[in-house]
């Protein structure tokens, strides 16, 4: 509570104390008799201040009713430096005062009220700060359902608020709407499209299920919304996954000739896989089999038919040169039907056959084998 309330005040006060640090009560003799005091005006605070006596030498000591000898004058003028020094020490610590009062009041460390930046996009708001004698700094990024990309959404400090002049106004700009694309999940299983949606911010939806002629079973065949499409965080995302190929009703061509059947087959949306097999009933050609016999099997997949390639092949005898009636025996006793062209007037040999027989030479069992007779 004692303390000056300025610098000013301080001086005064140190003043004060100055000059009645020249002043001495002496008495006759020239030796000091009481401590001479300064007392400050009622209206500031009370400084008493002492003063001690001043040391006497030689005849003054004695009763000398001279003046003051020359201990007395250098005491005085070392008093007087030592004040001159306090006095330049005073208006140094006065000036400093002054200056940090200026330099916080009026200076470039004083306060004044930070700008508004708010909605303006970045250029817009480093020019403005810029203009004003700020420093724009960005401090980060955030989402933001209204304000656009790239513009200023909050500031440090904010408008109208206490900054220091020729400061720093951080900025925290705006990412926009925070949106996740749908990525595209054509062709992959239902795990991997549900890790590719997580790590897209978004979530799996309701899986359904259909037919696709290009997609394999158990693949995504598209989603919903389709991909490219922007999302909010942790929206869900539907998936249609692949039946495989939609399977057809298979129609029943066993005992058809085989270009029939394969026309049946095709407007089913199937196809004929053939192989040819040998059978002694039924004719060649005809459709001994097919795989699978009824049921559904996938569009235009294949449907496996066996057709016949008539009667296995079996040895001709050779019967030229033999009597009709034993080459009839012969050949029937193979399999074979005989037919025979006879010459009269001869002994009934057979001159010719065909097909020819022996060796390598085959034909269908029950074919016919013509004879020439004379």
């Amino acid at each position: 509570d004692g303390r000056p309330d300025d610098a000013r005040r301080f001086l005064a006060e140190v003043a004060q104390v100055r000059r009645g640090l020249s002043d001495t009560e002496l008495d006759t003799a020239g030796r000091a008799t009481r401590p001479a005091t300064t007392t400050l005006p009622p209206d500031q605070h009370t400084v008493v201040v002492p003063v001690a006596p001043l040391p006497m030498t030689g005849a003054a000591r004695g009763g000398d009713t001279g003046p003051l000898r020359r201990p007395l004058r250098s005491l005085r003028r070392h008093r007087n430096r030592r004040g001159l020094i306090a006095l330049l020490l005073v208006l140094l610590l006065a000036a400093g005062l002054s200056g940090a009062a200026w330099y916080m009041a009026a200076g470039p460390g004083s306060y004044t009220n930070a700008p508004s930046l708010l909605t303006l996009s970045q250029s817009d708001a480093k020019a403005k700060a810029r203009n004003l004698g700020f420093t724009m700094q960005v401090i980060g990024n955030q989402f933001d359902e209204k304000m656009p990309a790239d513009h200023v959404l909050s500031t440090d400090p904010g408008p109208n608020e206490r900054i220091r002049k020729k400061g720093t106004i951080g900025v925290v700009l705006s990412k926009g709407p925070e949106r996740y694309a749908v990525p595209d999940l054509r062709n992959k299983t239902e795990e991997a499209a549900n890790k590719a949606l997580a790590a897209t911010n978004l979530g799996a939806g309701e899986v359904k299920r259909a037919y696709s002629d290009t997609v394999k079973k158990g693949l995504v065949i598209s989603t919903d919304p389709p991909a490219g499409t922007r999302l909010k965080k942790a929206e869900v995302v539907g998936l249609v996954v692949s039946r495989g190929i939609q399977p057809v009703p298979v129609p029943n061509v066993v005992g058809k000739k085989i270009d029939e059947a394969q026309r049946i087959l095709a407007k089913a949306s199937l196809g004929a896989k053939v192989e040819e097999k040998y059978n002694d009933t039924i004719p060649a050609g005809v459709v001994i089999s097919q795989e699978p016999t009824k049921g559904k099997a996938p569009k235009n997949s294949d449907v496996a038919l066996v057709v016949s390639k008539g009667a296995t092949p079996v040895p001709v005898p050779d019967v030229v040169g033999k009597s009709l009636d034993e080459a009839r025996t012969i050949l029937t006793a193979a399999g074979f039907e005989v037919r025979d062209f006879n010459l009269p007037g001869g002994p009934d040999r057979v001159l010719d056959q065909s097909p020819n027989g022996g060796g390598e030479n085959k034909a269908p069992r029950g074919s016919r084998v013509t004879l020439s007779v004379f």
